[in-house]
């Protein structure tokens, strides 16, 4: 068995593994999870690592730099579980395609982990954002959420994507035997 042979599920699911992953380690990775704008202006951005100041051209800095040696619970609530979700996310693309190549990786157990893997980093990304967002300022102040955080949001709503489209692989498969 090979690419070719694997089931559409399998392949759509393949791709919407590697999306999630892209669309997440973007959102992950960047400093515009919030914005703060005045006069049309983004004068401050933050992201899960740094943030950024851009009204007195200071630039962006570590939040271990920024002067409270105490970074909030709530901040690493956030990192923790989008970190395990980027790690799972990894995870599952390399999963599908061991279980495309390697019988052993076809077991039914083992799609199970997949789709749990796939299943549970979207929903660990989504408790993140409902965490990230309980604490952003009212957006009457002109802070709201950023596109960073949305990146996240489709990653793990394809991620979730995943998760069910091997679950309906598995059903198919489970079926036609």
């Amino acid at each position: 068995m090979g690419f070719g042979s694997a089931s559409i599920f399998t392949k759509i699911a393949l791709l919407l593994a590697g999306l999630a992953l892209l669309f997440h380690l973007i959102g992950y990775s960047s400093n515009s999870w919030q914005k703060a704008e005045s006069f049309g202006q983004t004068i401050a951005e933050e992201g899960l690592w740094k943030t950024c100041n851009y009204a007195f051209n200071q630039g962006c800095v570590d939040y271990d730099v920024v002067g409270t040696s105490k970074i909030a619970d709530e901040m690493r609530t956030v990192r923790a579980f989008t970190t395990i979700a980027l790690l799972l996310m990894i995870a599952v693309p390399v999963a599908i395609v061991l279980s495309m190549f390697i019988s052993l990786f076809r077991s039914m157990i083992f799609v199970i982990a997949q789709m749990g893997a796939a299943i549970a980093a979207g929903v660990l990304i989504i408790i993140a954002v409902i965490i990230y967002g309980s604490d952003l300022i009212p957006s009457n102040t002109g802070v709201h959420a950023s596109w960073s955080l949305a990146l996240s949001v489709v990653g793990a709503i394809f991620s979730i994507a995943t998760g069910g489209l091997l679950v309906l692989g598995a059903f198919r498969n489970k079926s036609s035997e």
